[in-house]
C-alpha cells in the first residue's frame, strides 16, 4: 500500500471526552474502571467496568451510537475547511452472521442521519475488537483507487448493556472475585480521517500520523472453535504487518489483551511464529484495557487515535506503534503507525 497518512482524530473514552485527554490520561495510566450504580452480577456484586457517566442513552446500540457522534465530529472539525460528502466505515458491536446486514443497515442510517450537516457515506462493519483493521483496509483501498480524496475510518462500542452484561457474567467472562481470569466491560469511540500522501500535500492538510500496513486475516481455532488455539492467525497480521510497513523500529505495541485465559495463550503461540528477523519484542506492549476495560469494536481505532495523539506530543515519535487485536469469531487484524509531531504541508 501506498503512504496514507492520518490527518486528524476524535475519541471518547472513559478517561477523556476528546482525543487529547484520552490519550493523556492513558499516558498517564489512570484508570476509570468504577462501580456500576445500580447493574449487579448474579452474585449481587455490583458490575465493574469502564463507563461513560456523562453518556445517558441506554442499550448498546444507542450507547454506540451517543459515543460515535461526538468522535466523528471531533476528527472532521479538526481539518478547519469545508468537508464534501465522504465515505464513513465504523467497526462496531460483533454480531451473528444472520443479524450483520440488518444491524449494519440500522446504525449506518442513524450515524448519516445524526451527523448532520456533515455528509457521510456511512458503511458499518460489525466485527467486533478487530473490526478496525478491516474498516481501514476498506479505507485504504478506497483512496488507492482515488474515489474519494479523505476517509473517515471510526469504531464505537459499549458493553454497558443489560443483556449483554448478564449473558458475560453468566460466561464467567467478567473479572470479579469469582473470577480471575475475566476483563472489564467498558465503551468508548474513536475517528480518524485518512488521506493519500498526494490529497495530504495537494489540499495542505495536517499529518499527525502515517499508516505503513495494515494486515487483516482470520484465526481458524478461535474462542469459539472446538479445535485449541496456536496462535496462527494473530502470529501471520502482526508478521504481514511488521514486514510490510518497513519499519524502523517499534517503540511499543498497543494491543487488547484483557486477562481472558485464551487471549493470553494465543497470544504466546503468536509470538513463536513470528519470524526473527523482523523488529518484534514480545515484551514490549501496553493495553488500555487497564484504563478503559474492553471496548470491543472501538478497540482498533481507540488505539491508533491514541497513538497519533501522543506521537504528537514527543512520545515513541522516534520509533513506530504497532497495534493489533483480535474478534471472538476469528478475526484478527494488524497496523503499523508512523508518529512524530504535527506536520504541516510545506514546499519541497
Amino acid at each position: 500500500m501506498g503512504p496514507v497518512h492520518v490527518i486528524s482524530c476524535g475519541a471518547v473514552t472513559p478517561v477523556g471526552m476528546l482525543a487529547a485527554t484520552s490519550a493523556a490520561s492513558l499516558r498517564a495510566g489512570i484508570s476509570r474502571l468504577q462501580e456500576h450504580d445500580f447493574m449487579v452480577d448474579r452474585a449481587g456484586e455490583p458490575y465493574v467496568g469502564g463507563w461513560c457517566p456523562w453518556v445517558e442513552a441506554t442499550g448498546r446500540v444507542e450507547r454506540l451510537l451517543a459515543l460515535a457522534r461526538p468522535a466523528i465530529t471531533e476528527a472532521l472539525a479538526a481539518l478547519g475547511q469545508p468537508v464534501p460528502r465522504v465515505p464513513a466505515i465504523v467497526a462496531s458491536s460483533e454480531v451473528p452472521t444472520a443479524d450483520v446486514e440488518p444491524f449494519a443497515r440500522r446504525v449506518a442510517a442513524r450515524l448519516e442521519q445524526e451527523l448532520l450537516p456533515f455528509e457521510l457515506d456511512v458503511t458499518v462493519v460489525p466485527q467486533g475488537n478487530a473490526g478496525g483493521f478491516s474498516a481501514l483496509r476498506s479505507a485504504v483501498d478506497l483512496l488507492e483507487q482515488r474515489r474519494s480524496p479523505v476517509c473517515v475510518v471510526a469504531g464505537a462500542d459499549s458493553l454497558l448493556d443489560a443483556d449483554v452484561l448478564d449473558d458475560l457474567d453468566e460466561s464467567s467472562r467478567l473479572a470479579c472475585p469469582r473470577h480471575r481470569w475475566g476483563f472489564p466491560p467498558g465503551e468508548a469511540a474513536a475517528a480518524l480521517v485518512l488521506a493519500s500522501a498526494e490529497v495530504q500535500r495537494g489540499y495542505r492538510l495536517p499529518s499527525i500520523g502515517q499508516l505503513l500496513s495494515v494486515a487483516v486475516g482470520h484465526e481458524p481455532h478461535h474462542a469459539r472453535a472446538e479445535t485449541p488455539c496456536t496462535g496462527e492467525g494473530l502470529g501471520a497480521v502482526i508478521s504481514e504487518a511488521l514486514r510490510a510497513s518497513g519499519t524502523r523500529g517499534i517503540a511499543t505495541a498497543l494491543c487488547d489483551l484483557d486477562g481472558e485465559r485464551y487471549r493470553d495463550r494465543e497470544y504466546t503461540w503468536a509470538t513463536q511464529r513470528i519470524p526473527p528477523e523482523l523488529p518484534f519484542d514480545p515484551t514490549r506492549y501496553e493495553t488500555l484495557v487497564p484504563s478503559i476495560g474492553t471496548v470491543g469494536g472501538a478497540t482498533a481505532i481507540v488505539a491508533l487515535a491514541i497513538a497519533a495523539c501522543w506521537g504528537t506530543r514527543g512520545h515513541h515519535s522516534e520509533s513506530d506503534i504497532l497495534t493489533w487485536a483480535g474478534s471472538e469469531l476469528g478475526l484478527r487484524g494488524a497496523a503499523v503507525l508512523r508518529t512524530g509531531p504535527d506536520r504541516r504541508w510545506s514546499t519541497p
